[in-house]
């Protein structure tokens, strides 16, 4: 099949089957794995020997390395914060009830969110919006928290 392929006189449809029947030989059959292997390892080398934090948003990334701490450590606490009746809060006890992991959190009222927001805004030299919402997330966790060091997800926790 390779050889009528490679010389033009399969139909369009067989030259697709034939090409992705090559491509489906060339894959590992061990690359799962090894992305696992290489997440873990990340996140290991990284743990610090003293206690730290993580930003959890209950959301994938951030429960994701909370689960991949807890294979190592359970030196550390997990940090929510946000306005009351946030989903980002619901999600956040949910992920730290299932996964049975220390955690502080903090409701914030609409006034104290803006004075948050004003309180980091004057960290940035050109704020904007996106900078200042997600700055104020660690400002106000870094402000309930003990330690030093943090982990977060993508950021916007």
């Amino acid at each position: 099949m390779i050889e009528e392929l490679e010389q033009g006189r399969l139909p369009e449809e067989e030259k697709w089957k034939a090409h992705i029947e090559e491509l489906c030989k060339q894959i590992k059959p061990t690359c799962e794995e090894e992305v696992k292997k290489a997440l873990l390892s990340a996140v290991e080398k990284r743990i610090p020997k003293e206690k730290f934090g993580l930003f959890l948003s209950g959301g994938v990334d951030s429960s994701l390395l909370a689960l991949i701490l807890k294979k190592f450590t359970d030196n550390f606490v997990c940090y929510s914060v946000g306005i009351k009746g946030s989903h980002d809060l619901e999600a956040a006890e949910y992920a730290a009830k299932k996964l049975k992991l220390n955690w502080v959190h903090k409701e914030y009222s609409v006034e104290e969110t803006e004075k948050l927001l004003k309180k980091t805004a004057k960290l940035f030299d050109k704020p904007d919006v996106i900078n200042v919402g997600v700055g104020s997330v660690f400002v106000a966790a870094k402000e309930l928290a003990d330690v030093k060091i943090f982990f977060s997800g993508l950021g916007s926790e």
